[in-house]
């Protein structure tokens, strides 16, 4: 038992160290172990959130439950698994993706394993697998009249952050950058190179902004209005940010979860309310219209940032789903049969 958690028989807790601790509520137990789990993990940001967000899910699960951490055992982490894979999410209420349900599981892993090595638990979720996915299926990406019709929604609407919206939308379509890579972004990092417009970003997984996109003039002329729009804007501050309708809500960095909620709320606009578009099907409609214009994988590879080429070629089962919903090879049993 670590942190002074209080059980069921009261009894006192004791550290490592064999000094009485007083007890604590297990809600404020498991936050400060929680904090030292993530304080001890040499990852970035952005994974320490992710294993922050998966950890209290689980902690959450066995307090509704009625657990003791210091006594679960395999069974208890296999039902956890079962609760992540049948159980709704209370923050969305709906299913969790295989590749969320892998992502808590990882986190889940590396923290019995950091418990174990410190003496706190025994790993008794070194077994637990992950879920299988379905590896060639990427979000849907849209069709050149989805494309403009999308921009179209953006540029006329009357939502109060639209010009904002569209600036978002026609960077991350021409560009094909990640929702974290352009939230990254600060507006200094708008420059020029060799007298050409560009945009130096963070790519995901390194720590230093030292890759660059081109900036073609339609995004140009939607990140210059936006820009225009925020007068008071430091070179330093975010190239995207909030603007609530309290000061308190305004000028804060954009997050991942708000763009991939901008672009879901247009595409539904345009009629695409459907669990297989997303904020991703962005970056993928760049990726196939690339392959489709000729570009090979290696210069597709290079645009999107990716370091493995398998990643890339996912988006050719794109595609290929594409063209067999226009040329299905059955189409020539039904000529055989029309012939007939």
């Amino acid at each position: 038992m670590v942190y002074g958690i209080t059980t069921n028989n009261n009894t006192e807790a004791k550290n490592q160290q064999g000094s009485s601790l007083p007890s604590v509520s297990k809600a404020e137990a498991y936050e400060r172990l929680l904090d030292e789990f993530i304080d001890s993990q040499d990852v970035n940001d952005n994974s320490k959130r992710s294993y922050r967000w998966a950890m209290k899910e689980f902690f959450s699960w066995i307090q509704k439950n009625g657990l003791e951490l210091d006594a679960l055992n395999k069974v208890d982490i296999f039902n956890y698994k079962k609760h992540l894979i049948t159980d709704p999410s209370e923050a969305t209420g709906k299913t969790r993706t295989p590749l969320t349900i892998n992502a808590y599981i990882t986190a889940l892993r590396i923290f019995y394993g950091w418990a174990s090595r410190n003496g706190y638990y025994k790993d008794i979720a070194y077994k637990l697998k992950p879920v299988p996915t379905d590896e060639a299926f990427v979000k849907m990406h849209l069709t050149p009249e989805e494309c403009r019709s999308l921009l179209d929604a953006c540029r006329n609407s009357n939502m109060k952050n639209h010009v904002r919206d569209y600036a978002i939308m026609r960077l991350l379509l021409e560009t094909g950058i990640r929702e974290i890579e352009a939230i990254r972004a600060k507006i200094e990092d708008i420059k020029t190179l060799r007298g050409r417009p560009v945009l130096w970003i963070q790519r995901k997984g390194r720590v230093a902004k030292d890759k660059f996109v081109p900036l073609l003039p339609g995004t140009l002329e939607a990140l210059q209005e936006y820009l225009n729009t925020r007068p008071m804007a430091e070179p330093s501050d975010p190239l995207f940010v909030t603007e609530g309708w309290s000061t308190k809500q305004q000028g804060k960095p954009l997050s991942t979860r708000s763009i991939q909620g901008i672009t879901k709320k247009y595409m539904r606009i345009i009629g695409l309310d459907s669990h297989e578009y997303s904020g991703h099907s962005l970056r993928h409609t760049t990726a196939v219209t690339i392959i489709r214009g000729g570009a090979g994988l290696y210069e597709a590879q290079k645009a999107l940032g990716h370091s493995n080429p398998a990643t890339t070629q996912k988006y050719l089962k794109s595609i290929e789903r594409d063209d067999m919903l226009d040329n299905p090879p059955t189409a020539l049993v039904a000529q055989m049969l029309a012939s007939n």
